[in-house]
């Protein structure tokens, strides 16, 4: 979340957080980012196996529907910036 002109505050991201036991590696994966310039949503429809795993435990229908609404807009917005992001274990 940031705060934009006039205090207003606006939802700028939704992530995932991965993490890998095996590599002892973890990354953030942005699944929609907010361009304030362009005003618009961009997309990257490509979720980790975890989250797929726990959203379709849920509810398997609303979860389809999310994966697909997020694979559309993907195809029709996607991210322009890197959809990964490299967090550094000290």
């Amino acid at each position: 979340m940031e705060t934009f002109k006039g205090n207003n505050k606006r939802l700028t991201s939704i992530y995932e957080i991965c993490y890998d036991r095996k590599t002892d590696k973890a990354w953030i994966n942005y699944l929609m980012k907010y361009d304030p310039k362009l005003d618009k949503w961009e997309y990257n429809g490509d979720i980790s196996e975890g989250l797929y795993l726990k959203i379709f435990k849920l509810d398997e229908e609303k979860a389809q529907y999310f994966v697909e609404h997020l694979k559309n807009q993907s195809e029709k917005y996607p991210l322009t910036s890197t959809a990964k992001e490299e967090i550094i274990i000290i």
